[in-house]
């Protein structure tokens, strides 16, 4: 009885501490920073530079600030990461490639 008692707190222990792993603590990633990082590199002219990236981050802003308005914070959390990742890549590039001008 007393093996089997054991055997169920330790079992009810490791299933708690995964429960507690798998808690989504809330993202580093701050909506108007993200905001922020994507005027700099419109500003930088990542438009032109960097359209792939630029255009991307825009799109995945704009999915995470509707997300939040909907309340799912979540797939909020998830689009603002893109976004903010495909935001830096797009000021990156900007600030890394000349213009190429046409004639």
């Amino acid at each position: 009885m007393k093996l089997i008692f054991r055997s169920m707190l330790i079992v009810s222990a490791f299933a708690f501490l995964a429960g507690c792993s798998a808690l989504d603590i809330e993202s580093s990633i701050d909506l108007e920073e993200t905001k922020e990082l994507f005027a700099s590199a419109k500003r930088a002219g990542a438009a032109v530079k960097s359209p792939y990236e630029f255009y991307c981050a825009e799109i995945y802003l704009k999915q995470a600030i509707n997300e939040y308005k909907n309340g799912d914070n979540t797939s909020g959390d998830h689009y603002l990461e893109k976004a903010h990742a495909k935001s830096a890549l797009a000021y990156q590039n900007a600030k890394k490639f000349k213009k190429i001008e046409l004639k």
